[in-house]
């Protein structure tokens, strides 16, 4: 199967690295990626990635090409890579930006997402800090189908895990949901 990798984050090299390239029968035709500094909705000036990662090592090693976003992202800024690339599957891993549809069809079986908490809780950035934070016993990921629905978690699978003791300090409340819907 031909995959599409869309990451900026340590998390998205970690799921790269170690979920997806084991995996017989995948192929990963191509990472989209941003530069440490981005423009998104949310925010009038740039935002850094806290966790930012460089894919550039990982693709020569893998053989394939390593694409970068830059400026106001559209959905125009995803299809010259995506029809180069022609993946099967898109998979989002902490990634910032929507991912709309004219993009996502280019794919035969779409874009799947993980994000780091159980959606929709701790949606956007620093999800699991915040649940560190608030003190949270219990955590985990979702894995999403990407759809016009922004926050895209219709259908989403879950995965739960309790929090080591050490981490189940709190210093002050957080919502446990805020911000913009994910991006992921």
């Amino acid at each position: 199967m031909r995959v599409a990798l869309l990451s900026s984050t340590l998390f998205g090299r970690h799921c790269l690295q170690h979920g997806i390239l084991p995996c017989a029968g995948v192929e990963v035709v191509g990472i989209l990626t941003t530069p440490k500094r981005i423009e998104i909705s949310y925010s009038d000036t740039p935002v850094e990635i806290s966790r930012y990662c460089d894919f550039h090592d990982v693709s020569e090693k893998i053989g394939c090409e390593v694409g970068t976003l830059t400026g106001k992202v559209t959905g125009n800024s995803y299809l010259a890579f995506f029809h180069r690339w022609r993946p099967e599957l898109v998979l989002a891993l902490g990634w910032y930006y929507n991912v709309p549809r004219k993009a996502r069809d280019v794919a035969r079986i779409g874009c799947l997402g993980i994000h780091a908490s159980l959606l929709p809780e701790y949606r956007g950035g620093a999800p699991v800090v915040w649940a560190i934070i608030n003190g949270e016993r219990r955590s985990g990921v979702t894995l999403f189908h990407l759809t016009d629905d922004i926050a895209g978690v219709n259908s989403p699978s879950r995965m739960r895990t309790r929090a080591q003791p050490s981490l189940r300090r709190s210093t002050g409340p957080r919502p446990r949901s805020y911000g913009p819907a994910c991006r992921s």
